[in-house]
């Protein structure tokens, strides 16, 4: 079965959506042979061909619209487009802008009238304006969605540039899903190229799933498998974990494709550790194969768990079989626990049988506490049974204990057996100056 066909029948029986009021129509306004009123902050608006080209002091926004293929976009007709000008060339719509430079920007572009907006895109479209015309694009088609998503809609579905059509497209989306989500879907499925019919449905499902991400799971299940795809569909399951995670987990259980199944299973596990970590870890050991998500899944729900409930964390590590999952669970228990309370860390690594995980539990306490307790870290290092993670150990309490009592350190590890490489690499310390 399909994924698209098992949501439709996990959720046939919700509504779609609830539609929200209508963006209000836009304004007539001055036609272009009006008086300008964009001018402003951002400087005189006013440029014209005299104004000189040449400087040997340019900025990089500046050296592109120099360029041959970028000489006529220091050409406008107008008062307005020379002011868009403007903008390109100060920079302030590229990278890092200062907080003055930002809230400049955004009061002139708030100032733009709706009718002034495809001009815009469409002067910066049409000239190579570098970089910071890219940005600036973007920046307008954000602020026309946010007024008038079915116009920017429009302007954005035949924009000739296609990193910036898709782009312009989901801002679009992501704009008109908060004044009509079913407006926008009907809009985003007669697309009709699939590169932006998928991005423009994927940006809608982002905003559905803040409040119903079985809704955002219905809009792209059925769209061709793709990174971007199952992000959304990895993001709507955690968003539908956070209130119902058995549910979620259930249906995500019956995805066939085993990788996007393996990842919505962890994602779930994680997101329901927050509210119920045995749930969560009896999800994980349960219902992922053993493998790395397995293994990170139950490390990050101990992570988690030992900072509410230590004792109940560490009883379910203990149950662990020996093996790698078991060794990373008691590591990372044994750090965080130990940060929370030093002793009551120890009894519990002093109460473990013996075996691969103990001695790795104590080498972790015993360099955990080595900065603060380096004596005490040292008697626990010297109580390792395994002879190779014995000898890391003291190597690691020797370095902690030299930074805070060297002539002490030096005295303890002279007296204990190093490993030749340990010895190499403590000698010079082991010797002092």
């Amino acid at each position: 079965m399909e994924v698209g066909a098992l949501v439709t029948a996990a959720f046939g029986f919700w509504r779609f959506f609830v539609p929200v009021p209508a963006p209000p129509e836009s304004s007539a306004s001055e036609s272009e042979s009006g008086p300008p009123a964009e001018s402003g902050p951002l400087g005189d608006p006013g440029l014209t061909r005299n104004d000189p080209l040449d400087s040997k002091d340019l900025s990089p926004s500046e050296r592109v619209l120099q360029s041959p293929t970028a000489v006529e976009c220091l050409r406008p007709s107008t008062p307005f487009l020379s002011a868009l000008v403007e903008v390109v060339k100060s920079g302030r719509s590229g990278p890092d802008p200062s907080s003055e430079e930002e809230t400049e920007l955004e009061r002139w572009i708030g100032g733009i009238s709706p009718d002034k907006f495809p001009l815009a895109l469409d002067y910066l479209a049409d000239h190579d304006c570098g970089e910071e015309g890219r940005a600036l694009s973007l920046r307008l088609v954000k602020s026309w969605a946010d007024r008038d998503p079915r116009a920017a809609a429009a302007w954005a579905s035949i924009c000739p540039q296609d990193a910036l059509r898709l782009e312009a497209l989901q801002a679009v989306a992501a704009a008109w899903a908060a004044w009509n989500l079913n407006d926008a879907v009907a809009w985003a499925r007669l697309l009709t190229a699939e590169g932006d019919r998928s991005g423009g449905l994927i940006a809608l499902a982002y905003e559905a799933a803040r409040n119903q991400p079985m809704d955002a799971l219905r809009l792209v299940v059925d769209l061709p498998a793709d990174e971007a795809r199952d992000g959304l569909i990895a993001h709507a399951v955690s968003q539908w974990a956070g209130s119902t995670p058995a549910d979620a987990a259930e249906w995500a259980d019956s995805i066939p494709d085993p990788d996007l199944r393996e990842n919505l299973l962890s994602v779930i596990a994680a997101a329901w550790g927050e509210s119920d970590p045995l749930s969560a870890a009896t999800l994980a050991v349960h219902a992922l194969p053993p493998g790395k998500r397995q293994d990170d899944a139950v490390v990050g729900i101990v992570e988690r768990w030992v900072q509410s409930d230590p004792e109940a964390a560490a009883a379910w590590v203990a149950e662990f079989p020996e093996g790698k999952l078991r060794l990373e669970a008691v590591q990372h228990l044994v750090l965080i626990w130990a940060d929370l309370d030093v002793n009551q860390a120890g009894r519990w690594v002093a109460g473990l049988e013996q075996g691969t995980s103990r001695d790795l539990a104590i080498a972790t306490y015993a360099a955990k506490i080595a900065p603060a307790f380096p004596a005490v870290a040292a008697q626990w290092a010297e109580n390792i049974d395994g002879e190779s993670v014995r000898a890391r150990a003291l190597e690691a309490v020797g370095q902690a204990w030299l930074q805070s009592d060297a002539p002490a350190a030096r005295a303890w590890l002279a007296a204990i057996p190093l490993s030749g490489d340990a010895k190499e690499r403590l000698q010079p310390s082991v010797e002092g100056p």
